[in-house]
């Protein structure tokens, strides 16, 4: 069984390093903690900062959250389920969606913004992402490895859409 694991393991240190995706979000574990959520990422941010993390403790996971940022109009919704219980193997998916508007202000931003009447934009945007993260713990889970897939599909109103696909791995 471990001989198995040694070539997934090479490729996951080998595997380079992928850039967030722009204009991706974060769920409050990693803005609460300054983005160093990465290694403590426990709960369901591990689905999206850290896979592996999910496989360092036996259980079940589910969660709903939603927020709301008057500045840009934003409202936020997210659903998430993962099970590290069951087995060594683990896994858990997440899909969030976040419709927003840019800041704006009638008085100053006319020039930069096309807008539909005197005070409301044209540019209504909408953001959502799909995470599957996996893995399998070894050594009584003292030792994890995990991958995440990521998809963010982002929609405007005044531009064509994007569609955009990540592969993290991590230990």
């Amino acid at each position: 069984m471990t001989r198995a694991l040694l070539p997934l393991l090479a490729l996951l240190l080998l595997a380079p390093a992928t850039a967030q995706a722009e204009d991706d979000f974060y769920e409050p574990i990693a803005l609460g903690m300054g983005g160093t959520g990465r290694v403590l990422a426990f709960d369901l941010s591990s689905l999206h900062l850290n896979a592996s993390a999910l496989g360092a403790r036996a259980q079940y996971l589910g969660g709903f959250s939603y927020g709301y940022a008057p500045r840009e109009k934003s409202h936020q919704i997210s659903t998430s389920a993962a099970d590290s219980r069951t087995g060594d193997y683990f896994l858990g998916v997440n899909y969030s969606v976040r419709i927003y508007e840019p800041p704006f202000e009638p008085s100053t931003d006319l020039n930069w913004y096309p807008t539909a009447t005197a005070d409301e934009l044209l540019d209504k945007r909408k953001v959502h992402r799909w995470d599957i993260a996996g893995g399998y713990a070894f050594l009584q889970r003292k030792i994890s490895i995990g991958a995440t897939a990521r998809i963010l599909r982002q929609e405007f109103d005044i531009r064509e859409n994007r569609n955009k696909f990540t592969l993290d791995a991590g230990m």
